[in-house]
């Protein structure tokens, strides 16, 4: 239990972090080209923490036996829409609070990750993918 607290609370802490994060290319006052964006994603914190909650989270659905699926269904889901927000937003698309939504699927998925919180398959696959296409 002590674990998970530690865990739950270092992601906490990073999530509100947003230097450290290296946030985000195409934001008011920064140019970066497609390269800085496309390797946004491998050495963002914010990014790397999600995908590695989200990982862990897949994996402790399977480990009960039941949701076996979604160690390959939610890391699929939050690729996918990782991908549709980054095309969205290279077209222009702007989210209002995008980046507090980015600290909320941080905190979240570190949470759900740290508490082992147990969801329907197409359920943890959504809210990932709402997550993701922050």
């Amino acid at each position: 239990m002590m674990h998970r607290r530690l865990l739950s609370a270092l992601t906490i802490a990073a999530a509100f972090m947003p230097a450290a994060a290296l946030a985000h290319p195409g934001m008011p006052g920064h140019t970066h080209g497609f390269t800085d964006g496309f390797a946004h994603p491998f050495g963002g914190l914010d990014h790397l923490a999600a995908m590695t909650a989200v990982g862990l989270w897949a994996g402790q659905q399977a480990r009960g036996g039941q949701g076996a699926r979604a160690i390959w269904l939610w890391p699929l889901a939050f690729l996918a829409l990782l991908v549709a927000g980054a095309v969205a937003g290279a077209n222009g698309l702007a989210l209002p609070g995008v980046e507090w939504g980015i600290v909320l699927s941080v905190a979240a998925l570190g949470w759900l990750t740290a508490f082992g919180a147990r969801l329907p398959l197409a359920a943890g696959a959504a809210l990932i993918a709402a997550f993701a296409f922050c």
